[in-house]
Formats: structure tokens, sequence, C-alpha cells
């Protein structure tokens, strides 16, 4: 595929694409019962760190990173006779990929957040934190009917929706003001007030894309529009038939970026609330709701509205045909014919429905979080714990269910080993530590570990494959801890407590 084919896939791609509108942003589940670790309060305000005062170190207290795909490794990467194949292969059968598929498309999420500040101290009854963080969230919707396509082609007298689709990313900058607050001996309550900033962002939102094909005629019904905000972006510019065909940039200079990384021009606003109450010694219940919040786009925008219903003729979709015509190149394989066909496509849209260009300005929502937990003290350094947590995007929800037995030797380490089953997802396991030596801490959390693999061979060489995996989470960073680690109804397992 030459560039122009690039070109002209990657706009068509931004025609189909559909933003959820939404922006996912959540923190490591093993960690939540391990109160050792200040970063347990990012998932619960009201859980406080067990000591006086806690500060991370600049830029590598929280380091963490999640992928995520709503198609598990092995209905991708499929075994044929012990050999393993992609989509591409002629060996591959799109149809077993599609039935296992949840929903309307297939999902790839990726977040990056890391917080060049995080601290926090205990006054009287109440405890107070800080943290500043740069988060990068990025989804792809890929539609089933399209991912049939790169089986079949448009075969004559099909329907497709291809609403489903979409492509987002957002950069935006989280302040988080943190309280907590002991109301009785036995409950907790607290939240987090968390200003956002956003810095760029491309969102594509898809109100329609009906695609009917035949040898006869061809017919779209289409409404979408893409939305941009980045300060390097001057202009979109057209082609001759008025259709986007680049963008014209600014002229970046050195001493734009302190302007650039000061930018409170696209504001928004979330909230964290959560609650622990412990109802005896031995057994302790919470909740908590967060990522309550929006931002607001208002600055370095363009827009692109594509409307319209339109027919033409059909477009040849025989791949014997198109074989047949390309007798001259040898090479000329099925993954040619597919890519002649969206280029095809791709030049009659763009000719046939019109595109409005503006600088409309745009919202986006967190996607709330809300986490149940229940933790049952077997002694003073060691528990077992239960947590749901249900994650609502605005085309549905995503349920996990992990169950932990947590280990804490207060002055030395900290550990969990846990289990995560996920309702139409993978089963997994999820491991974290902590070891401490003075006041320094160093973390490590990873989340959704594959329990069981296979052999593939791929390219004459054998890799282990996990059998389900859907979803990898890590996270770490390091603390400085100052004064007591525990509490006087908790005393420490070893011998040099301070109570």
């Amino acid at each position: 595929m030459n560039n122009n084919k690039y070109i002209k896939a990657f706009l068509l791609c931004t025609i189909l694409s559909l933003s959820s509108a939404m922006v996912k942003a959540q923190i490591a589940s093993s960690l939540y019962f391990l109160e050792t670790i200040p970063q347990s309060n990012m998932l619960n305000p009201a859980m406080t760190p067990r000591t006086n005062v806690f500060i991370g170190l600049p830029g590598a207290n929280s380091i963490y990173t999640s992928i995520h795909t709503e198609a598990s490794q092995s209905n991708i990467l499929q075994s044929k006779n012990g050999i393993g194949v992609l989509p591409g292969n002629d060996a591959y059968d799109y149809g077993q990929l599609n039935n296992n598929i949840k929903g309307n498309s297939l999902t790839f999420q990726n977040d990056l957040s890391i917080a060049p500040i995080y601290f926090g101290f205990r006054t009287g009854k109440a405890y107070l934190s800080f943290s500043w963080s740069e988060k990068i969230s990025s989804r792809t919707d890929i539609a089933k009917d399209l991912i049939n396509l790169g089986d079949r082609g448009f075969p004559d007298g099909s329907q497709f929706d291809l609403s489903s689709m979409g492509q987002n990313t957002y950069y935006y900058r989280e302040f988080s003001l943190g309280y907590a607050r002991d109301i009785t001996s036995k409950l907790k309550v607290g939240a987090h007030i968390k200003p956002l900033f956003g810095l760029a962002a491309a969102e594509l939102r898809v109100d329609k894309f009906d695609l009917n094909t035949s040898l006869e005629e061809w017919s779209a019904d289409v409404d979408a529009t893409v939305y941009t905000s980045a300060p390097i972006v001057e202009t979109i510019e057209l082609d001759e038939n008025g259709y986007p065909n680049g963008v014209e940039t600014k002229d970046f200079e050195a001493s734009d970026a302190t302007t650039y990384a000061l930018n409170f021009s696209n504001p928004g606003i979330a909230f964290d609330l959560g609650a622990v109450y412990e109802l005896n010694e031995a057994w302790s219940f919470s909740a908590a709701l967060n990522n309550l919040g929006f931002i607001s786009w208002k600055d370095g925008l363009n827009s692109v509205n594509v409307k319209g219903k339109h027919s033409w003729d059909g477009l040849s979709t025989n791949y014997d045909d198109y074989a047949k015509n390309a007798n001259a190149d040898k090479d000329y394989e099925h993954g040619d014919y597919i890519d002649d066909l969206f280029e095809e496509l791709a030049d009659t849209l763009m000719k046939k429905i019109p595109a409005k260009i503006g600088n409309e300005a745009f919202t986006t929502t967190l996607a709330p979080i809300a986490y149940l937990g229940a933790f049952y003290d077997v002694n003073h350094y060691f528990g077992v714990g239960a947590l749901s947590r249900s994650t609502f995007y605005t085309d549905g929800f995503r349920q996990d269910f992990r169950f932990s037995a947590n280990l804490n030797l207060y002055h030395v380490l900290t550990t969990t080993v846990n289990y995560n089953w996920t309702i139409n997802g993978s089963n997994d396991l999820g491991f974290g530590i902590a070891l401490r030596g003075g006041p320094f801490q160093f973390y490590f959390m990873l989340d959704h570990i594959p329990v069981t693999y296979d052999e593939i061979i791929i390219d004459g060489d054998t890799y282990p494959s996990p059998r389900k995996f859907d979803t990898v989470t890590f996270m770490t960073g390091i603390n400085f801890l100052f004064g007591p680690n525990g509490y006087k109804d908790k005393p420490m397992v070893d011998s040099y407590s301070e109570y």
C-alpha cells in the first residue's frame, strides 16, 4: 500500500470512527487493601496510610500503565495444526474471532499515568493529601462488520453497520486535593476534589454509518464529527473537492513549551467519594465511587462534520475479477484486494459526502468506577479481602471480582496475592509487594497475570501463549514514610514497635 493509500485509509477511518467520549482512569486493584502503601488512598479516599507523613519521590512515586482489549489474546491468535496465525493469514478464521467478541466492537484501551508530586500528612482526626498527575488515555474500537471485511470483502446484497468503530486520545492534567476523617471510632469518610485541565485531545463521534453494497448500487448514510483540541494545529487543509486531506501546524518555538505546559484553557472537575466501616476487630467494609467528572475542551479547536446520504454505482466485490485485472503483478493477494476496495470506497465517499469545517467545542466525561470491599483480619498482620469493581461506560460496563490474601509485616514487607474474575472476560492473578527500609519504601503491582498457557509455533519458533488474556496492568513507585506506621489497637509484629 503506497502513501496515498495510507492517507485515504486514515481519512476513511476518520469518517467511520465513533468515540465513547469517556476517559478511563483507574489504579491497580491489588493496592486496595494495602494501607501501608499511601497510593491505596487513590482507590478509596477514606483509606488513610499507616504513617503520619508521606512524600512520594518526585516524578517516580506513581507510574501506572494499562493495556486492555475486550477480545482475549487466545481469540486473536489462533492455532492451526499447532501453527500460530494472525489476521491476514489465509488460514485465519474470522468467524471464530467474530463469535468471541462481546458487544458490537473489538476494543483496545491504553492508559498511562505519571505523578510528579504526591504527599500527605495526618492532623488530628483528619488526613490531608495532594497529588499532581499527568494522564494519557487512548481507545480504539473496531466494528464486528469491519472485521468480517478482512475475510469476505463487500459481498453483493450486504448491509454493514460501522457506527461502533472508534478512536480517541486524551492527554490531561489532574490535581487532587484529598481529605479523610474519622467520624466515629468505627467510621471513616473521605473525598478527593480533582481539578482537571485538558492539554490535547482527538475525539471522533459517529451518530450513524450504514453501508449497503450490491453489484448495481452502493449507498451510505453518514453522520460523523471529528473534534480536536491541539495547540500545534493551525487549521485543517482541504483538497480540490473541499475534503480534509491534512493539517497545517503552527511554528512551535522552544519557549512555547512552557506556555503549553501551563495551559489551563480546557478546564474540568472530578470527585472521588469513599467510606470505611469497621464492624469489629476482625471485619471491615468499604465503598468508593470515583471519577465523577468531565473535561470541557475550549482551546485550539478544530472540527470536521461529515453528514449525508448518497448512493452510487456498485463496485466490483469479486476477488477473482480483481486478480484477473492484476495479472501484471504476480504478488497480488487477497490483502491487496481488500486494500483496493477500501481505497475505492474512500475515494467515492470523499467525492459524494460533503465535509463541514469548524471550531466546535466539546466535552468528555470520565468513566466512573464503583468499589465495594470486605476485609477480614485473621490476625494483626494477615488478612483476606473481597473486592467488587464496576467500571461504567456509555456503551456498557465491566465487572470485576477480586479475592486477595494480604500480608503486612509493617516495618519491612507488605505483599498481596489475589485472584480476579471478570464477567465475560479473563480470570487471572494479581501480585503486589512493598519493601521498606527506614523511611524508604518501594512498591510494585502487577494485575491480570495469565493463569494457563499453551505452546504455539510462529515462524518455526515455539512461544508460550496465554490461553485467555485481555488485560495487563502495571504500577510502581517510591515513597518516603515518616512517623508510626501502625495503630495502637493494631500492634506491630516486630519487637521494636513504637507502641
